[in-house]
């Protein structure tokens, strides 16, 4: 007779109660009250959140550890950790846990409400003017929804920190996430009417080897900046300055200092050139829009809290960001030009 996986016979068809727990299908779920275990470090919360009783949980565990013939936790008074064999089966166990939820979201159909934690990471400041808004209204239209936003200028790791999505500025790395675009920005070169009139407005971008320029030192073309000729060809000039950050608000303040000329996208400085705090330089010359998009863990099946998020961030960030870049084009119609040089 063949032998299931693991080593288990198959059971008869009409099998008595009592025989449930030498199967395949009851090794999985100790596989599931094993992590969970481990996850809470206690047999109690581990049987808290599985809605059922202390004792069926250490039962488990113990059929478990006999079956395979190895200790797989070490118990104290306080908690409850991992053997090295636990460990390994945890690593495997988790595979599980991820079936698992995949199947329970398949059949439970949430496609209509999305439900449960949604964590989200987004840069600093395009965070806080942006994202923040619009995770909060997105809160509000789906009652059954959490959401967790953590502001960083660092590109986390969705996987290992735990993230279901994260917005990224400019061009992505070579990991292996889904991107789903959201809208695209042009870079804007700028300065303080203040530096346009004492150092002169550069006409071209090779101009800027005579000008003060603030850089961003987490850009991969920190000591060179890309603009576009008058053919369309790009064109990498080299910059300097006496001002570096690798916050785009800090350059910002710098610019309205009248330090230099910044390069950024349009939403870091939309405000300032509204007020004319800053004025925009070499305008023909700016390379392509850069984009903001969205990444996300490749996974099969995308759950349904992702999805509308991903949905409403494409649906309402253009938009938002369109209102912005109006204003400020009003705005700038409305102002004199600085003094060339």
């Amino acid at each position: 007779m063949p032998r299931q996986p693991g080593g288990a016979r198959p059971r008869r068809a009409a099998a008595p109660a009592e025989a449930v727990g030498q199967g395949a299908l009851d090794d999985v779920a100790a596989l599931v009250i094993f992590a969970r275990v481990i996850q809470q470090r206690s047999f109690t919360r581990a049987a808290r959140d599985l809605d059922t009783s202390t004792s069926a949980v250490s039962k488990r565990i113990a059929r478990l550890e006999a079956r395979l013939g190895a200790a797989l936790l070490t118990r104290t008074t306080r908690h409850v950790s991992p053997t090295e064999v636990g460990l390994v089966l945890y690593e495997h166990a988790l595979r599980i846990l991820r079936e698992v939820e995949d199947a329970e979201l398949l059949v439970a159909d949430l496609t209509a409400a999305p439900r449960g934690l949604l964590r989200v990471s987004a840069p600093v400041y395009f965070g806080e003017l942006h994202i923040a808004p619009l995770l909060a209204a997105l809160a509000q239209r789906q009652p059954e929804l959490r959401i967790e936003l953590s502001l960083s200028d660092r590109f986390v790791d969705l996987s290992a920190e735990g993230f279901d999505l994260a917005v990224r500025i400019g061009p992505l790395s070579g990991a292996s996430l889904s991107v789903h675009k959201l809208v695209r920005d042009p870079l804007v070169a700028c300065a303080a009417p203040a530096y346009l009139e004492r150092r002169g407005t550069p006409q071209h971008p090779r101009d800027l080897l005579e000008h003060d320029c603030l850089r961003f030192t987490l850009s991969s073309n920190r000591g060179r900046w890309r603009f576009r000729d008058e053919q369309g060809e790009s064109l990498f000039v080299p910059v300097l300055g006496p001002f570096d950050s690798d916050h785009s608000g800090a350059l910002r303040e710098a610019a309205c200092a009248g330090l230099g000329v910044v390069y950024l996208p349009q939403f870091y400085l939309a405000e300032d050139l509204q007020r004319g705090q800053l004025v925009r330089v070499l305008e023909k010359f700016s390379r392509d829009p850069i984009a903001i998009q969205a990444v996300y863990p490749s996974n099969k099946r995308l759950p349904p809290k992702t999805r509308a998020c991903l949905d409403f961030l494409g649906q309402e960030l253009p938009q938002r960001m369109a209102r912005g870049a109006g204003a400020t084009r009003t705005n700038a119609a409305r102002g004199s030009p600085a003094r060339s040089g």
